[in-house]
């Protein structure tokens, strides 16, 4: 009887080990799912991610160039970003981000992939989709965008098209150059959008590889000292630097040569950093160059001059490196011609 009683005893001990065992396994796997979920989203918005975007990409595009299948990829752009960030406070160019993911997620067509790439670029896969209605949904989303009245402010998209069909000319291409290619071109022709005022769908452009071309950047300071220690670390950055130490010398520069950034400093001789940029608005091929004023103390007045002018970021000095090459960096650009 005793030995009946031990077999059962034995059993059912046995049985709340495995139990236990079914518990902790379960809650092992939730917590792998979770991490794996933490490492291919976006934690602000809960979109994917730009890494899960690339190897994601790079999967369909092995598929569509294999089996000529088409689709659409977009690049969506919240125009002038800076700005929101600038008036209102980071929190509140946060919160936009986050709802802005949120509304896109409404206008676009069931079964299309959402991403969140940096900034405040996203991504969209429209699998099986063809010129016709990918135009149609991009303009869908940028006029939505431009009459919604849930942000902390009035904001509007540029787009960018690009149809898988234009890269299966480009299927000898190895998988990473091909990815590379497509995220420069989709970039390229939002860059597009935005030098035709913002608020634009740019779905043609050439697409020929080539090699990047350094963004141009001219540095105006008077100070030898800064201005060459800013060059030499914007030219190890693989920046192409062009300096001037006055106005007038700047604004040469800036009429006679193809520009992708000024960094200028407030009180420079002959003509300050914001008469420059006035000079410049007259000139539309100029205009919407991204022009960043460096001054010793931001001042309300030459806040407002600054904004007048259309010069939308202004810095302080000491200047923040990392904040410095993250502007820079966000404004330079890969040239696909």
């Amino acid at each position: 009887m005793s030995v009946h009683k031990d077999t059962y005893n034995e059993t059912e001990e046995l049985k709340k080990q495995i139990e236990t065992l079914e518990r902790v396994n379960e809650a092992l796997m939730e917590s792998i799912k979770l991490l794996e979920e933490k490492v291919i989203h976006c934690p602000l918005t809960g979109l994917y991610n730009e890494e899960f975007f690339q190897r994601y990409i790079q999967d369909i595009l092995n598929a569509c160039l294999s089996t000529k299948r088409n689709g659409t990829l977009l690049f969506i752009s919240i125009d002038h970003f800076g700005e929101i960030n600038l008036h209102y406070g980071s929190d509140a160019a946060d919160e936009t981000l986050k709802k802005y993911a949120a509304y896109l997620t409404n206008q676009v067509p069931q079964g299309s992939i959402l991403f969140r790439l940096n900034g405040a670029l996203f991504a969209c896969y429209i699998p099986d989709m063809v010129r016709e209605g990918a135009l149609e949904i991009a303009e869908k989303i940028r006029t939505a965008t431009a009459s919604a009245d849930i942000f902390v402010c009035y904001i509007t998209v540029s787009i960018g098209v690009i149809l898988l069909d234009e890269l299966f000319i480009y299927e000898d291409l190895n998988p990473e150059a091909l990815v590379d290619f497509v995220i420069d071109a989709g970039k390229q022709r939002l860059n597009i959008a935005k030098k035709r005022g913002s608020n634009q769908v740019c779905a043609e452009s050439d697409l020929k590889i080539t090699e990047k071309s350094k963004a141009v950047i001219l540095l105006a300071d008077a100070n030898t000292f800064r201005l060459e220690m800013l060059a030499d670390l914007l030219e190890s950055e693989q920046f192409s630097i062009l300096k001037a130490h006055s106005g007038d010398e700047a604004l040469s520069l800036i009429i006679n040569n193809e520009l992708d950034l000024i960094l200028a400093d407030l009180s420079l001789p002959g003509m300050n950093a914001i008469e420059i940029k006035q000079q410049i608005n007259h000139y539309s091929r100029l205009v919407g160059i991204p022009f960043v004023l460096i001054t010793d103390k931001k001042r309300v007045e030459i806040l407002k001059q600054a904004y007048a002018q259309g010069i939308l970021i202004v810095l302080e000095r000491p200047l923040f490196l990392e904040e410095l090459l993250a502007i820079v960096s966000n404004f330079s650009k890969t040239k696909v011609v």
